[in-house]
């Protein structure tokens, strides 16, 4: 049974900004910091995986080899969103 009448306010209800305010469909009322909107996702190997339908390991030996990464710390390593697509572009094969 769901308890009614309990509400959390959002922060976009409080002012703060990068918040959306509730209204879904207007994609123009989202606010996010100008960068956030210039950086393309990185993925970590467990997205990698789930696309590619394969397991974690997999995924990982391929963004050791064949998938371009980006690495910061010592053992952090991500896939920018367009490199991901690249490398199934490249590996799609047309037949006929």
């Amino acid at each position: 049974m769901m308890k009614q009448g309990i509400k959390a306010q959002s922060p976009a209800a409080t002012g703060e900004r990068g918040e959306c305010n509730g209204d879904l469909d207007n994609p123009s009322i989202h606010t996010s910091p100008p960068i956030v909107n210039q950086i393309e996702p990185l993925l970590k190997a467990a997205d990698i995986a789930r696309v590619l339908q394969v397991s974690r390991t997999e995924a990982y030996r391929l963004m050791n080899s064949e998938i371009p990464t980006v690495r910061f710390g010592k053992q952090t390593v991500r896939v920018k969103l367009s490199d991901l697509q690249g490398f199934i572009e490249s590996r799609t094969v047309q037949h006929g």
